[in-house]
Protein backbone atom coordinates (compact mmCIF):
# COMPACT_ATOMS: atom_id res chain seq x y z
CA UNK A 1 0.00 0.00 0.00
CA UNK A 2 1.48 3.37 -1.06
CA UNK A 3 2.25 6.29 1.53
CA UNK A 4 -0.22 8.44 1.48
CA UNK A 5 0.23 11.68 3.36
CA UNK A 6 -2.92 13.60 3.59
CA UNK A 7 -4.36 10.45 5.34
CA UNK A 8 -1.43 11.10 8.14
CA UNK A 9 -1.40 14.90 8.48
CA UNK A 10 0.88 14.50 11.34
CA UNK A 11 3.29 12.80 9.07
CA UNK A 12 2.95 14.74 6.80
CA UNK A 13 4.76 18.03 8.42
CA UNK A 14 8.50 17.74 8.68
CA UNK A 15 9.16 18.03 12.45
CA UNK A 16 12.95 18.76 13.78
CA UNK A 17 12.65 16.58 16.90
CA UNK A 18 16.38 17.78 17.82
CA UNK A 19 15.35 21.09 17.85
CA UNK A 20 12.03 20.11 20.00
CA UNK A 21 14.73 18.39 22.13
CA UNK A 22 16.39 21.18 22.46
CA UNK A 23 13.81 23.49 23.49
CA UNK A 24 12.64 20.95 25.71
CA UNK A 25 16.05 20.67 27.84
CA UNK A 26 16.74 24.69 27.74
CA UNK A 27 13.06 24.38 29.48
CA UNK A 28 14.17 22.44 32.35
CA UNK A 29 16.95 23.80 32.90
CA UNK A 30 15.05 26.95 33.50
CA UNK A 31 16.55 29.09 30.27
CA UNK A 32 13.39 28.87 28.92
CA UNK A 33 10.41 30.25 30.79
CA UNK A 34 7.20 28.47 29.93
CA UNK A 35 5.91 31.54 28.01
CA UNK A 36 8.98 31.25 25.97
CA UNK A 37 8.84 27.51 25.78
CA UNK A 38 4.85 27.49 24.04
CA UNK A 39 6.34 30.79 21.92
CA UNK A 40 9.31 28.83 20.22
CA UNK A 41 7.22 25.37 20.05
CA UNK A 42 4.64 26.94 18.30
CA UNK A 43 7.16 28.60 16.13
CA UNK A 44 8.54 25.59 15.48
CA UNK A 45 5.40 23.97 14.92
CA UNK A 46 4.28 26.40 12.47
CA UNK A 47 2.54 25.72 9.32
CA UNK A 48 3.78 28.80 7.36
CA UNK A 49 7.48 27.04 7.38
CA UNK A 50 9.05 29.27 9.72
CA UNK A 51 10.42 25.99 11.59
CA UNK A 52 14.06 27.21 10.14
CA UNK A 53 13.57 30.66 12.13
CA UNK A 54 13.40 28.91 15.22
CA UNK A 55 17.10 27.31 15.50
CA UNK A 56 18.49 30.82 15.20
CA UNK A 57 15.69 32.22 18.14
CA UNK A 58 16.79 29.16 20.45
CA UNK A 59 20.35 30.38 19.97
CA UNK A 60 19.97 33.46 21.75
CA UNK A 61 19.18 31.60 24.76
CA UNK A 62 21.59 28.75 24.75
CA UNK A 63 23.33 30.59 27.77
CA UNK A 64 21.37 31.03 31.00
CA UNK A 65 23.63 33.60 32.40
CA UNK A 66 22.33 37.45 31.67
CA UNK A 67 25.33 39.98 30.33
CA UNK A 68 25.42 41.61 33.86
CA UNK A 69 26.38 37.98 35.42
CA UNK A 70 28.98 37.52 32.31
CA UNK A 71 30.12 40.82 33.07
CA UNK A 72 30.57 40.02 37.07
CA UNK A 73 32.24 37.08 36.14
CA UNK A 74 34.74 38.41 34.56
CA UNK A 75 34.97 41.13 37.02
CA UNK A 76 35.72 38.56 39.74
CA UNK A 77 38.01 36.17 38.11
CA UNK A 78 39.94 39.37 37.44
CA UNK A 79 39.93 40.72 40.65
CA UNK A 80 41.03 37.32 42.24
CA UNK A 81 44.07 37.53 39.99
CA UNK A 82 44.77 40.65 41.31
CA UNK A 83 44.57 39.48 44.72
CA UNK A 84 47.10 36.06 44.03
CA UNK A 85 49.57 38.73 42.63
CA UNK A 86 49.70 41.21 45.24
CA UNK A 87 49.85 38.54 48.13
CA UNK A 88 52.55 36.05 45.92
CA UNK A 89 54.04 37.56 43.06
CA UNK A 90 54.18 41.48 43.69
CA UNK A 91 57.47 41.89 45.60
CA UNK A 92 57.48 45.15 47.89
CA UNK A 93 61.02 43.89 49.31
CA UNK A 94 64.52 45.62 47.56
CA UNK A 95 67.67 44.09 47.89
CA UNK A 96 70.37 46.22 50.23
CA UNK A 97 71.88 46.03 47.23
CA UNK A 98 68.77 48.19 45.32
CA UNK A 99 68.80 50.77 48.80
CA UNK A 100 70.01 53.99 47.89
CA UNK A 101 73.19 54.64 49.39
CA UNK A 102 74.95 58.01 51.24
CA UNK A 103 78.19 57.34 48.63
CA UNK A 104 76.03 57.04 45.31
CA UNK A 105 77.55 60.14 44.17
CA UNK A 106 81.22 59.28 44.42
CA UNK A 107 82.88 59.81 41.12
CA UNK A 108 86.76 60.66 40.24
CA UNK A 109 87.24 63.79 42.12
CA UNK A 110 85.49 62.63 45.17
CA UNK A 111 88.40 61.99 48.42
CA UNK A 112 90.17 58.78 49.17
CA UNK A 113 88.03 58.40 52.12
CA UNK A 114 84.51 58.46 50.41
CA UNK A 115 86.05 56.00 48.04
CA UNK A 116 87.22 53.61 50.65
CA UNK A 117 83.67 54.22 52.82
CA UNK A 118 81.40 53.49 49.31
CA UNK A 119 83.52 50.75 48.95
CA UNK A 120 83.12 49.42 52.25
CA UNK A 121 79.19 50.07 52.40
CA UNK A 122 79.10 48.39 49.29
CA UNK A 123 80.69 45.40 50.96
CA UNK A 124 78.09 45.54 53.48
CA UNK A 125 75.44 45.87 51.70
CA UNK A 126 76.98 43.06 48.97
CA UNK A 127 77.07 40.79 52.73
CA UNK A 128 73.58 41.23 53.84
CA UNK A 129 72.20 40.74 50.50
CA UNK A 130 74.00 37.06 50.01
CA UNK A 131 72.66 36.51 53.98
CA UNK A 132 69.34 36.55 52.21
CA UNK A 133 68.17 40.58 53.92
CA UNK A 134 65.38 42.66 52.60
CA UNK A 135 64.25 45.57 53.04
CA UNK A 136 60.92 46.67 52.78
CA UNK A 137 60.27 49.50 49.89
CA UNK A 138 57.26 51.78 51.58
CA UNK A 139 56.04 53.05 48.22
CA UNK A 140 56.15 49.31 46.50
CA UNK A 141 54.36 47.99 49.97
CA UNK A 142 51.51 51.29 49.49
CA UNK A 143 51.25 49.90 45.67
CA UNK A 144 51.12 46.22 46.50
CA UNK A 145 48.29 47.68 49.01
CA UNK A 146 46.48 49.02 46.66
CA UNK A 147 46.37 46.33 43.89
CA UNK A 148 45.35 44.02 46.89
CA UNK A 149 42.35 46.66 47.50
CA UNK A 150 41.46 46.54 44.24
CA UNK A 151 41.04 43.36 43.62
CA UNK A 152 39.35 42.48 46.48
CA UNK A 153 36.63 45.04 45.69
CA UNK A 154 36.43 43.50 41.92
CA UNK A 155 35.90 40.15 43.53
CA UNK A 156 33.15 41.47 46.00
CA UNK A 157 31.42 43.52 43.24
CA UNK A 158 31.95 40.90 40.66
CA UNK A 159 30.24 38.15 43.11
CA UNK A 160 27.37 40.13 43.84
CA UNK A 161 26.74 40.72 40.53
CA UNK A 162 26.62 37.10 39.62
CA UNK A 163 24.76 35.95 42.62
CA UNK A 164 22.12 38.64 43.43
CA UNK A 165 20.33 37.81 39.46
CA UNK A 166 20.54 34.03 39.91
CA UNK A 167 18.55 34.51 43.60
CA UNK A 168 16.06 36.73 41.55
CA UNK A 169 15.31 34.31 39.30
CA UNK A 170 14.60 31.00 41.52
CA UNK A 171 11.66 33.84 43.98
Amino acid sequence: MPYDPISHPLESKLVDYDALERLVRLRDQGALSSGEFAEQKRILFDEDGAAASAPLIVSERLSPHSPLQKISAAAFITGLCAVLYSTFIYDATISPMDAPSAYSSIDVSSSIEDKARAISDVNDRLERTMAGERIVNLSRLKEQRQIFSFGALLMILGAIGFVVPLARRRR
